[in-house]
């Protein structure tokens, strides 16, 4: 496959991308559909960057917007932190921050931490709801709160908490109901020919805002091996981004 921009060839090879991401060295920006494979430390034209600065270094876990334009930032602790194993304790680097003026000089205030192994955020009704690794949890004071660790009010229990590389990653918000794709069993090593871990393992799961027990998650498909992602289109459909794991295609 050739990629092109503005006219300018970019790729020939598929596989040239591929390897570009799984190897660090290069970026891949996504502009009306269009793969572009920039040089190292380099940004597209259309992109506009700032810093904000924590002081630490921590992991970028998710961003959205609430409706005043300020950004809701998820971290967790530094990547070389955030392993696939049984779920570890609460830190105050698994922390949602509060970024206003986003298109000037950036100002930042952490509004809530110690959660476990945060994996994505989402605003629902000017509300901001986070998947850890041990359930899903709404930040109720977004203002002022008087203690960030206890700043958290828990929706939902996740299915299984004690599992290697059990997420709910990219949480989203839809005609009033959360949805997210959430990760099957993986055992140590990453391999993922095991069975699993509960019926949800590998599913694509929703719920309702009031939470409730652990059997309140409707699951709207099973299947999946290891989704680390999903997002939704502007018309409500749903894509998930899924793992092979130790499946082995016949077309290799």
């Amino acid at each position: 496959m050739v990629y092109t921009y503005a006219g300018v060839k970019l790729f020939e090879k598929e596989m040239i991308v591929i390897k570009t991401i799984a190897k660090g060295i290069g970026t891949l920006v996504l502009v009306t559909g269009i793969a572009i494979g920039d040089l190292p430390n380099t940004v597209h034209p259309g992109f506009t960057v700032g810093t904000v600065n924590l002081g630490s270094v921590q992991s970028t876990m998710g961003i959205d917007f609430l409706s005043n334009g300020d950004m809701v930032w998820l971290t967790c602790q530094s990547a070389s932190g955030y392993y696939g194993g049984t779920s570890p304790a609460a830190t105050t680097t698994d922390a949602v921050y509060i970024v206003s003026n986003v298109l000037g000089t950036p100002a930042v205030r952490k509004v809530a931490d110690m959660f476990r192994q945060p994996s994505g955020v989402v605003v629902a009704n000017s509300q901001v709801y986070l998947a850890a690794r041990d359930g899903f949890y709404q930040v109720p004071n977004l203002v002022n709160p008087a203690n960030t660790a206890t700043n958290n009010l828990k929706i939902i229990d996740m299915p299984v908490n004690n599992v290697w590389h059990q997420w709910m990653f990219c949480p989203m918000f839809y005609n009033g109901r959360f949805y997210a794709p959430y990760s099957g069993t993986i055992v140590s090593g990453g391999p993922s020919n095991t069975g699993p871990s509960s019926i949800y393992s590998g599913a694509f799961l929703s719920w309702d805002p009031a939470g409730g027990p652990i059997s309140s998650y409707t699951r709207y498909n099973g299947g999946l091996r290891s989704p680390n992602g999903g997002g939704m289109s502007p018309s409500g459909v749903f894509l998930v981004s899924d793992n092979q794991g130790s499946w082995l295609p016949s077309s290799t």
